[in-house]
């Protein structure tokens, strides 16, 4: 692999793409290139194919050290091995490829030749059924050699030789074009003529929360700062009940909440509400009086961590006396927790102990994602509420218009709130804010959609509402035409083609990714292409990893950062067909240097190349992973 992540010096031996094909179980009708080691009584024979040996009949006279294609045939007497063509050495490639196809019945078309002669250059099990499928790709790629290369990995891997999953390899390979970003607005634009349905009104939330990932958290930011000044008695009554108004008319409150029992009423929301995880189960068992030991000691653990995230928060003007007095709240809740008792009481004060904590948290971190999620979850906004919430903010900040039933002051309110939740996030605009945005995009996505599911601790509707889930149900709609069918079905081929293309190769893993972003108003697509080994336990290793980025920027147009880790010292190479970056780039390098020291990396090298003389290292993941299966490879950085 001409790029890598073992460290040198290590040479690493890859279990090539004809050993691992050849390692699988015999089938009956297989076509396997075997070498005759040692005849046997009764027609019997041990013969080598691939990196194993098996004992077979072979129903003509074979030479010992004969190197032949041999079919299959599995029967009660057990495996037989029939000649199909003349031995290696005495005949020429195509009359070999010539033989084969008789053998099988098949049409001796150009590319079927040239197919069979890969085939029997590599040494590949075969058989009528996967030479007609591939036969069927070639015919429908306009890149042969591309088609090659998938045909190629298919084996390797032992995916199933089917027009969905080549597809989907193929729309995976294709990194720089066509945009995902174009195919979602596409795709967007096409939805929106479809008649009006609940899963075109998800699907549509979905690819908007996909393109503009910062919505959701100016939503939960609004919200959290709305009931931060619900429940800060040291605000004016008049502000704390616009505020109650406003989160009433936007359905995170009930009607019959008040100044005095919101806490409550979220609470019994919560309970009622169809999802929720561990913090919901304690809530309710702690009110029924079930299991409350567990329930508590689950509710003392996250007030304990939300305790220590307190103290340890930066201090803010004005907040010292807040922050004291949440913390005695913590202490005594806690220790109610302790009491034996259970019951609606004791479950209301652990939910306004949790909820007014993680709000006053949020004043002092205004870039914690996770605790926003969590606030989030308990006033029962998680799943497609949310994304309903947040399409109805946008909507009406976008249009400028006004939210009925709400009072003049209490739509100021609103917007105000929101444009503090933006003007927050604009300050915050950092590598964590970064990985957090790309975080919630790939989530929004949906790729992993499958792997999530397995998940017990991830609540379902967290999951169903990202994109993936909402193009499966929609190419399944009788009423959805069949042209954005189409275009749903292709999207959903690039996804599955990045999960298949991010796997093991023996000891090395490959990820990858691309992702939508919309960054300071302009939509570019991110690639990334991490490969690096995995450590005994099965974690992967920080120590040793190359990880590829392709950007699409607006100013610096295709841009391509390569950094290579080895031994935790840290390379960068940076290309552009731009002159001048390196002199514009030197007043961040320190920048750059502490910030890895802080995460235990050391910076060795920040370079700066001209693609207009030096070509960039190019993401091809189809060949890397077929280059990462041959033997004595050495890899390294």
């Amino acid at each position: 692999m001409p790029s890598s992540l073992i460290p040198s010096g290590q040479r690493t031996l890859v279990p090539s793409t004809t050993q691992q094909q050849k390692s699988q179980p015999l089938k009956d009708g297989q076509i396997v290139f075997g070498v005759i080691k040692k005849h046997l009584s009764n027609q019997m024979a041990e013969v080598q194919v691939g990196n194993q040996k098996i004992i077979a009949k072979l129903t003509s006279p074979i030479n010992k050290g004969d190197r032949q294609w041999l079919q299959v045939s599995e029967s009660a007497r057990g495996t037989e091995l029939k000649v199909v063509s003349a031995p290696l050495d005495r005949a020429t490639t195509q009359r070999m490829v010539s033989s084969l196809l008789d053998h099988l019945g098949l049409v001796k078309t150009t590319e079927m030749r040239s197919l069979v002669a890969q085939m029997v250059k590599e040494q590949w099990t075969m058989n009528k059924e996967i030479l007609t499928k591939t036969a069927e790709f070639l015919s429908m790629s306009n890149n042969k050699q591309e088609a090659l290369s998938i045909i190629r990995l298919m084996m390797s891997k032992g995916v199933p030789f089917t027009t969905e999953v080549f597809q989907s390899i193929k729309n995976g390979n294709q990194i720089m074009t066509p945009s995902i970003s174009v195919q979602l607005d596409q795709l967007s634009q096409m939805i929106k003529l479809e008649p009006a349905s609940p899963i075109v009104t998800r699907t549509l939330a979905a690819i908007d929360s996909v393109e503009a990932p910062f919505q959701r958290q100016i939503t939960q930011q609004t919200i959290a700062n709305l009931s931060q000044m619900l429940g800060d008695q040291s605000v004016p009554a008049r502000l704390r009940l616009q505020a109650l108004q406003v989160l009433q008319q936007l359905q995170v409150l009930p009607q019959q909440a008040t100044l005095s029992n919101w806490t409550s009423v979220a609470m019994q929301s919560l309970v009622s509400s169809e999802s929720g995880g561990e913090v919901k189960q304690a809530i309710i068992q702690i009110a029924s009086g079930q299991e409350v030991a567990v329930a508590s000691a689950t509710i003392q653990q996250q007030l304990t961590t939300i305790n220590q995230t307190l103290q340890q928060a930066p201090r803010v003007e004005g907040m010292t006396e807040k922050v004291q007095q949440m913390v005695q709240q913590i202490i005594e809740t806690i220790h109610l927790l302790k009491q034996p008792v259970a019951g609606q009481q004791k479950a209301e004060k652990v939910f306004a102990t949790l909820i007014q904590s993680q709000v006053l948290i949020q004043q002092l971190q205004n870039d914690n994602s996770r605790n926003l999620a969590n606030i989030m979850e308990l006033l029962s906004q998680s799943g497609s509420k949310q994304q309903q919430l947040q399409a109805m903010l946008m909507n009406r900040s976008n249009q400028g218009s006004a939210i009925p039933q709400l009072s003049s002051e209490a739509q100021e309110l609103i917007f105000a709130m929101m444009a503090k939740a933006q003007g927050t996030i604009n300050q915050q605009l950092n590598g964590k804010t970064l990985e957090t945005m790309m975080r919630t995009v790939f989530d929004s996505l949906g790729v992993d959609y499958e792997a999530k599911l397995t998940r017990s601790t991830v609540p379902i509707d967290r999951i169903t509402e990202s994109l993936k889930p909402q193009l499966l149900t929609l190419i399944q709609d009788p009423m959805i035409s069949a042209q954005t069918k189409d275009a749903a079905d292709s999207l959903l081929a690039r996804f599955n083609g990045q999960q298949i293309l991010s796997a093991e190769n023996g000891p090395l893993q490959q990820i990858l990714y691309q992702i939508p972003i919309v960054f300071i108003g302009q939509k570019m697509d991110v690639t990334m292409q991490w490969t690096g080994r995995k450590k005994q336990d099965g974690t992967l290793d920080p120590n040793h990893a190359r990880i590829l980025f392709y950007l699409q920027l607006a100013s610096l147009n295709e841009t391509v950062i390569d950094m290579q880790v080895q031994n935790r010292v840290v390379s960068v190479d940076f290309y552009n067909e731009r002159d001048g970056l390196q002199a514009l780039a030197e007043p961040f390098t320190p920048l750059l240097k502490n910030s890895l020291e802080k995460m235990d990396y050391q910076l060795s090298t920040l370079k700066f190349f001209s693609t207009k003389e030096i070509d960039p290292p190019i993401i091809k993941p189809v060949e890397d992973q077929l280059d990462s299966f041959y033997s004595g490879v050495d890899i390294r950085i």
